[in-house]
């Protein structure tokens, strides 16, 4: 107890030189608040950012490995001449390994849209009636001779055999389309104003469904109607789905014309379905082909595992990911770079306060020799002057620490404002965890340390006869 009141009557008896230690320690110990705030601030933006947006992934076709893998077909026409042509063999995605690939830890969101033909023995289009074709019908529309150059021919055209099979495979009593989409907002249609709902409202729940004022005019159907509509293979789609009609909407460009030259999406049609993704795949229909398949991944960095990870599940090695940082990077580089400007500031601060801790430990001891002399010869042994100045260093320390600290953190809110640029930024702030305060912490005791081990060397260096004879 006599070491450390002792240590603590030092640090008033030298107070000049204490406080002029003091303000450095406290500027120190403020400077590495701000800095590790302001780095904790910029990880929380970062990761709020991945959040809040995902970073959106579709499958696209490795063309360069299409490339490599394209085969040679040669067709003999019937005046004897001979065609060749080079394709690929198209490999389809089918829609269940879709959803499979959205089960995954890697995906944040998963927007998903498909459609397929349907069939109904009680709706009659409002347009026109579907006209089923025949094998025979098809071949004299192509002026195929044989049924391998019409499968050729529709390969050259992106299709394979399976949509020939549809073709001549559809129920008589199909009507049109009905599309399936994860979320309303899918509906580009809609939020363009090209179509407005008219009544009811949009699916919420499995089998509801919104049709055209025009087919439902046609079938005398109203709102809280049930219809009852199949999938339009006659091979395969033998089950019937019950939807519930929950609103109504109106084609408005129905009857305009398209401008030329501009590229029109394909959508919902006036005899057509509109449900849930859910509710179409649900369905069993024999044939669902995929639309907009969006994954919204987790973080940019996990690319590459989820393309693993899809692999695993059945995905061929034609296919790829495709997605677009920009729109990440553009946020997340310059947090990133002043986050790394405050880290640098920070150590440049800590150095440079270590190093004139060090020159002022080096003019303290100076001046404080003879009194290490008298204390030496009265009995004092080295590691209890040792220990006196460490008390000291620690005391001064550990009182800096606790103005430095708040006076830190309630700097790092402004400053963060105006080094990222953004008040957003500040609401996202994390409080302080245990790990930045153990640092500073620790930054504290180094610099306790350092204040003291130049006093430390002179004790155990010297005895005290030298030191009262270089006195005299």
């Amino acid at each position: 107890m006599f070491i450390y009141l002792n240590a603590l009557k030092n640090l008033l008896r030298n107070k000049g030189r204490n406080i002029l230690v003091g303000v450095i320690l406290l500027i120190v110990m403020t400077a590495t608040t701000v800095s590790l705030s302001v780095n904790s601030m910029s990880g929380a933006m970062i990761d709020n950012f991945t959040e809040g947006i995902g970073v959106p992934t579709t499958i696209r076709v490795d063309w360069d490995w299409a490339r490599n893998h394209m085969t040679t077909t040669t067709i003999e026409s019937p005046d004897g001449s001979i065609r060749s042509s080079s394709n690929f063999n198209a490999i389809e995605i089918p829609i269940e390994l879709y959803v499979a690939f959205a089960d995954s830890i890697y995906v944040q969101d998963f927007l998903s849209s498909a459609m397929a033909q349907y069939a109904s023995d009680d709706i009659v289009p409002a347009i026109s009636l579907y006209q089923p074709l025949t094998l025979e019908k098809l071949m004299a529309q192509f002026n195929a001779q044989t049924y391998e150059e019409l499968v050729t021919m529709f390969q050259q055209m992106g299709s394979d055999e399976d949509y020939i099979e549809s073709l001549i495979d559809a129920k008589p009593t199909t009507v049109g389309m009905i599309w399936g989409f994860s979320k309303a907002s899918l509906m580009g249609d809609f939020r363009r104003g090209e179509k407005r709902l008219l009544e009811g409202r949009f699916f919420e729940d499995l089998n509801e469904t919104v049709i055209s004022s025009e087919l439902a005019a046609k079938n005398n159907i109203k709102l809280g109607d049930i219809i009852t509509v199949s999938g339009n293979s006659q091979t395969h789609d033998k089950e019937t789905i019950n939807l519930t009609v929950v609103g109504m909407f109106e084609d408005i460009m129905g009857e305009v014309q398209p401008q030329l030259g501009v590229a029109q999406e394909i959508t919902p049609g006036i005899d057509d379905l509109i449900v849930s993704f859910d509710t179409l795949y649900n369905a069993g229909f024999h044939r669902i082909d995929p639309s907009t398949m969006t994954y919204f991944l987790t973080h940019p960095e996990v690319t590459a595992a989820f393309l693993s990870e899809m692999q695993g599940k059945g995905l061929h090695e034609m296919f790829m990911l495709d997605y677009d940082l920009d729109e990440y990077y553009a946020v997340v580089d310059p947090v990133r770079d002043m986050s790394g400007i405050a880290v640098t500031f920070g150590i440049v601060i800590l150095i440079t306060g270590a190093v004139i801790l060090v020159f002022l430990s080096v003019i303290n001891i100076r001046e404080r020799k003879y009194e290490v002399g008298v204390l030496r010869a009265i009995g004092m042994k080295k590691h209890q002057l040792a220990r006196g100045m460490i008390y000291e260093s620690l005391t001064l320390v550990t009182l800096c620490t606790l103005i430095g600290l708040p006076l830190g953190v309630l700097l790092s809110r402004p400053i963060a404002g105006i080094l990222l640029d953004t008040s957003s930024g500040l609401e996202m702030a994390r409080e302080f965890s245990a790990g930045i305060l153990s640092l500073l912490l620790a930054v504290a005791v180094i610099l306790g340390i350092i204040s003291s081990f130049i006093g430390i060397l002179y004790i155990t260096k010297y005895e005290p006869i030298r030191i009262l004879q270089e006195r005299t």
